[in-house]
């Protein structure tokens, strides 16, 4: 008779477990757990931070997220088996672990481990200093939230911050890294700064520490310090399975795995993981691998990775590949970045990026900031996993809940204008880095006369777009030109209209004038912003 052993914790190795009674009816099999009884256990947190309750009500939201968890085990009368000291033998292919009757050994075919994770920590951690997400450091969040104040925040991991938004705390943020592209960081950024957040980028986590010193050494007051670096595979635990010196290995399949050893981890690489990602899409993962492992094929993933932080008014969420990792996997990758308003009184701001491979214009991967930005990314992810076009989603044919225009149909039009030959996109970074080298071009504003009035870039010439035929003598010939507008939408139309009178070296702002940085901070989210961008159907 067939034996299959299950490792893990949770929902989805129970889930394991019942597939594995589906497919293998006639197997023994057992599942067992030896982790730790963690009051906030990674995915506990991680459904904490979704569900928007505060850390000062966590401790309730926890006790009902467990009582129904129990019910619904009780429900499929379904537990794992609670057990200490597993010792996995692959060569021989036997388990051996304490239970309280002493110690057992079975031989078996086929072993799942669904790991542990733990928290990544630095080399020395001084008094009031805490690693997120630990166990402890969560309870003494939840415990002393009252009395916390100037807390400060170290690393790019996102899932403390969004519990710090959630429950009003305002921090101080060391961050190494974006999680973001540039623009739609920036406009995250603009907004956590109006919440109260005091922002200090920089650029690794040993330039973060030397940060943490000067701030002692003054007067800035602060309170406990948080390093939250996120998850790694508790390999640790896999070493005391006996599994250490034995080659385990991620083949192509994305499985790990060791003769009769399958590590089934549905988070994705090895190493760092986010706190947030979806869990309903991890579950679909470890799934497909567990199908996989039973099937004895191939694991070919086909659920789309989407990260998600909740901020109660504001979300943020990312799913598919940014700009650096479609250029390793030997794409020619593109993207456009817009920003507006939606709602019937257009007052809810979001920025959306999309990235499309240029020669086969498929889309690659979208990004998004807003209140709706968990809504769009889950419908990104879609059109990702069905391989869809700009071309398909370019046209305003969708239907749309919101009385703004669809924020898909306005970014692939855009990648539409920019796939074209002739007109080139410059981000803000590069024509700042442009005029900090003197570099001379034609820096050409072609919005209405009253939005430029009311804001412009440095050295901007305005000639309105329906003014541009009749006054396009006034535009040097042999300058390079620069062209934005709101969200660039309006500059590439102009863009269009200029090369088809001949004219070279044509440049568009992405972001247009909502997302410039040159001289001053300027943010779609600021009240002084000349126009409403999500009441232009153009940008």
């Amino acid at each position: 008779m067939e034996r299959i052993v299950i490792i893990g914790e949770g929902y989805p190795a129970g889930k394991a477990f019942r597939i594995a009674q589906r497919t293998h009816p006639k197997a023994d099999l057992i599942w067992i757990s030896d982790y730790s009884d963690q009051k906030y256990s990674p995915p506990m947190l991680s459904l904490l931070l979704r569900s928007g309750a505060p850390p000062a009500e966590w401790s309730r939201t926890r006790a009902r997220i467990k009582v129904g968890f129990e019910r619904y085990q009780q429900d499929i009368n379904l537990y794992p088996q609670r057990v200490k000291k597993i010792n996995i033998d692959p060569a021989e292919s036997e388990i051996s672990f304490m239970t309280g009757m002493g110690k057992t050994s079975y031989s078996f075919d086929k072993v799942l481990i669904f790991p542990a994770r733990v928290a990544k920590t630095p080399d020395v951690l001084e008094d009031n200093q805490h690693v997120w997400p630990d166990d402890s450091c969560v309870q003494f969040l939840v415990n002393n939230w009252e009395g916390i104040e100037n807390p400060v925040v170290v690393g790019s991991d996102m899932s403390l911050v969004q519990a710090l938004i959630q429950g009003g705390k305002k921090f101080i943020w060391i961050r190494s890294g974006n999680t973001f592209s540039d623009q739609v960081q920036y406009f995250l950024d603009q907004k956590l700064k109006q919440l109260g957040v005091e922002i200090e980028p920089r650029d690794s986590e040993a330039d973060a520490g030397q940060v943490l010193k000067n701030m002692s050494g003054t007067d800035q007051h602060h309170g406990p310090v948080f390093f939250c670096h996120g998850l790694k595979t508790d390999y640790a635990r896999l070493e005391g399975y006996g599994l250490k010196d034995l080659d385990i290995e991620r083949d192509n399949s994305d499985i790990l795995h060791q003769k009769s050893v399958a590590l089934i981890d549905g988070s994705g690489p090895q190493g760092i993981h986010a706190l947030n990602l979806n869990p309903e899409t991890e579950l679909v993962r470890s799934l497909e691998m567990v199908e996989a492992v039973f099937a004895g094929s191939e694991y070919k993933p086909s659920s789309q990775k989407v990260f998600f932080w909740n901020m109660g008014m504001l979300s943020a969420a990312m799913t598919g590949l940014d700009i650096a990792q479609a250029r390793q996997m030997g794409f020619t990758p593109e993207f456009a970045v817009i920003h507006g308003s939606h709602g019937i009184s257009a007052d809810r701001p979001y920025v959306l990026n999309m990235v499309m491979d240029k020669p086969t214009k498929k889309i690659l991967g979208v990004e998004a900031i807003g209140e709706k930005a968990h809504e769009w990314v889950n419908l990104a992810a879609c059109l990702i996993k069905n391989n869809l076009l700009v071309t398909d989603i370019a046209e305003p044919d969708i239907i749309w809940p919101d009385p703004t225009i669809n924020p898909f149909s306005r970014c692939a039009r855009m990648l539409e204008n920019k796939a074209r030959p002739g007109i080139l996109p410059i981000t803000p970074d590069e024509l700042k880095q442009s005029a900090d080298e003197g570099a001379v071009f034609y820096l050409l504003d072609v919005r209405k006369k009253e939005e430029f009035a009311q804001g412009r870039l440095p050295g901007a010439e305005n000639i309105p777009m329906h003014q541009l035929k009749k006054r396009a003598m006034e535009i040097p010939r042999f300058t390079p030109i620069v062209l934005y507008s709101e969200c660039s939408g309006r500059a590439y139309e102009a863009a269009r209209l200029l090369k088809n009178m001949g004219a070279k070296q044509l440049y568009v702002l992405d972001g247009g004038y909502g997302l410039y940085t040159l001289e001053k901070e300027l943010s779609p989210l600021s009240r002084n912003q000349p126009a409403v961008p999500g009441a232009c159907p153009t940008c």
